[in-house]
């Protein structure tokens, strides 16, 4: 999966035009003479399977939750603040738990008193002064007591909240003091030391998308524009956003110590890749602006460099991620291309070299 993601799509060029030479119009006796159409000409060179790709990403903590009470009641303890650091374990909220413990409490002098009352009966069951159905029925009051016991003990436990990792509180939904229900948000935790970036990729470019092999992903932050920071893939959406036809793909990664990260920070998500090329493969780049398409034919104008004229050459191409594509058949290291103004060229036109 990670490696098929990171491929991005291309849209084919498609329109030809043709447009008649330019002459020079003088008076009536004058011929006319073709002007050369200026061109932005190129080289080609060898295929580069090394492709990198930058697409812009957001941060969130890797862990986060909402925690609640399990139990309502009145808020006694809240010993937390928003931006405080928690450790697991720590205590979070508890409610007012006086009418538990003593429910705790009862529950058990019922148990003992259950025990007692099983232990007496399987005696007497024992010296047949009573029946079987006496001793279930002890035996039934008992179970009925270790359960009532248990319940409540796990009421008088859920009455306090404890942090369930390591994190920092990033918000605080309740005031001391105040009386809250069951499931009522308490407070929002957040880890501190892991952060996720998150990123979304085309639904076409995933679906479109050639074997590539990732070579490395690094996250640079806008607030630090120097900083390459290691990131390791998590996982890809396995279902696209509807409204933005996008997937979300998340990297984990861990701050570098003296750098402050916060939810909500942005900054590109940087990765590194090669494209499988045959070893026998003659493979040569060229710029997406110099590719033609007339709705059967793929095609470059070639330059004739000693006639500085055009020539209509199809090509066969591949994929790859950035601004160039690579050319399979067609053309070689070497030639020389029309890289801009294509679309108005003409078969054995007469061009004259555009400079910047």
């Amino acid at each position: 999966m990670q490696r098929n993601f990171l491929k991005t799509f291309f849209v084919t060029l498609i329109g030809l035009s043709i447009s008649a030479p330019l002459f020079a119009q003088q008076d009536e006796d004058t011929e006319f003479e073709p002007v050369p159409r200026p061109a932005k000409l190129i080289d080609v060179v060898e295929f580069d399977p090394t492709l990198s790709l930058v697409l812009p990403a957001e941060i969130e903590p890797s862990l986060k939750a909402v925690l609640t009470l399990q139990v309502g009641g009145l808020l006694v303890e809240l010993p937390v603040a928003e931006g405080q650091p928690v450790s697991e374990g720590d205590l979070i909220a508890k409610v007012d738990s006086t009418e538990l413990e003593n429910t705790y409490n009862t529950a058990i002098t019922e148990l003992a008193d259950a025990e007692d009352e099983y232990n007496r009966a399987e005696q007497l069951f024992e010296s047949n002064t009573i029946s079987r159905v006496s001793l279930d029925r002890a035996e039934r009051e008992l179970d009925i007591a270790q359960l009532a016991l248990d319940t409540s003990r796990k009421q008088l436990e859920d009455a306090t909240l404890l942090a369930p990792f390591d994190g920092v509180i990033s918000e605080v939904n309740v005031e001391q003091f105040q009386t809250v229900s069951a499931a009522t948000a308490v407070v929002n935790l957040q880890s501190l030391d892991n952060y996720e970036a998150f990123v979304s990729v085309p639904a076409s470019s995933i679906a479109n998308s050639a074997e590539v092999e990732i070579v490395e992903t690094t996250l640079v932050l806008d607030v630090a524009p120097l900083l390459e920071i290691p990131a390791q893939f998590k996982y890809i959406a396995p279902q696209a956003d509807p409204s933005t036809q996008t997937y979300e793909v998340r990297f984990e990664f861990e701050p570098p110590e003296g750098l402050i990260v916060l939810p909500g920070m942005s900054g590109e998500m940087r990765a590194t890749a090669t494209v499988p090329v045959a070893e026998d493969a003659s493979i040569v780049d060229v710029p997406l602006s110099a590719i033609m398409f007339d709705g059967s034919e793929t095609f470059v104008w070639r330059v004739e460099p000693d006639a500085m004229t055009v020539s209509r050459i199809p090509i066969t191409v591949g994929e790859a991620v950035g601004e160039y594509l690579p050319v399979t058949a067609g053309l070689a290291v070497g030639d020389t291309i029309v890289a801009a103004g294509a679309s108005y060229l003409a078969e054995g036109q007469e061009i004259r070299r555009w400079e910047d």
